[in-house]
């Protein structure tokens, strides 16, 4: 689809269509999660939305980029509350805080950044250890 876009190079995707689509799958999760919020899937579909859509505008618009890492953060959280030894939940959580970090380098923020670097690391070490092949 992407290759019939007349101007656009080949591979290349404008920052503004990948927020447009990742909205219009956020707005989606959204509206499955709370049509049952008990659906653990449609929740973590959601954050992961959510944090991606963090991915795609953390260079652009760096204070928006933070909010949407503490909401995924917030929905992970929620999940966490629930299965706290999933491995999935606890990596993505890993991803929610190395992603944050960026934004807030970008605001001067350092201190937080780094701490959201060192939870990330120390979270993934501790998932390594317990699954070498993960």
């Amino acid at each position: 689809m992407l290759r019939m876009m007349p101007g656009l190079a080949a591979g290349s995707v404008p920052t503004g269509w990948l927020f447009a689509s990742g909205k219009v799958s956020w707005d989606l999760a959204e509206a499955l999660a709370e049509a049952d919020p008990r659906n653990a899937q449609a929740r973590t579909d959601l954050s992961l939305c959510v944090r991606k859509l963090g991915n795609v505008v953390r260079n652009t618009s760096p204070e928006e980029a933070i909010v949407l890492y503490r909401r995924s953060q917030a929905l992970t959280s929620a999940l966490l509350a629930n299965a706290p030894a999933n491995t999935d939940f606890r990596r993505y959580q890993a991803l929610n805080s190395m992603g944050l970090a960026a934004p807030l380098a970008s605001l001067k923020r350092y201190g937080e950044a780094l701490r959201n670097l060192l939870s990330s690391r120390e979270a993934l070490e501790e998932l390594r250890a317990q699954d070498r092949e993960n």
